[in-house]
């Protein structure tokens, strides 16, 4: 069975706990259709960036699930009818391939000695520095 997640934005002019008792009594019209919900919680309150029955803001909540396929539209029109839900957003939760393992440098690169460079005096550079600095004689 797939899993779900049921976005649900609530009524704003529920208080906290109202909208905790909202989204649990979701959640098990959830269960009564044949699901198993993992988790349900109120987010708290969220502006709009427009009006959803002349309300600029709502209680935003979710309850993740895993039901049938067959019996998600039936729980969503249940869900519709809950007069303090203002809209549902219902999306299908997939699993992430997980990652292929990153390459590793075979052992030999890694262990390959690093050769020490020669060790110069700092009169031998100045040296080296005045004669190619110096005006060649012809």
């Amino acid at each position: 069975m797939p899993n779900y997640e049921w976005t649900l934005l609530l009524d704003p002019v529920l208080e906290e706990k109202q909208a905790r008792q909202q989204v649990a009594s979701a959640a098990s019209l959830v269960q009564e259709g044949g699901g198993i919900v993992q988790s349900q919680e109120v987010l708290g309150k969220r502006p709009l960036p427009s009006t959803i029955r002349k309300h600029r803001e709502v209680n935003l909540a979710r309850i993740e699930a895993t039901i049938a396929q067959d019996r998600v539209e039936a729980v969503a029109k249940k869900l519709d009818e809950i007069p303090a839900i203002l809209r549902i957003m219902l999306t299908i939760k997939r699993r992430r391939a997980p990652m292929p393992p990153r390459r590793q440098l075979h052992r030999s690169v890694l262990k390959t000695p690093v050769q020490a460079k020669e060790k110069m005096d700092v009169r031998e550079i100045d040296k080296k520095i005045e004669e190619l600095l110096q005006e060649p004689q012809i």
